[in-house]
């Protein structure tokens, strides 16, 4: 049975630099569980 108590947090961050789309457009993200 799982733990009614247990709680997980995803975060999903694509990195973005502005003014500067040619390197910020790759495809990467970083995710973090909490």
């Amino acid at each position: 049975e799982p733990d009614p108590e247990l709680k997980i947090v995803c975060r999903q961050i694509s990195p973005f630099i502005p003014h500067n789309y040619k390197e910020s457009s790759f495809p990467v993200s970083v995710f973090t569980f909490e």
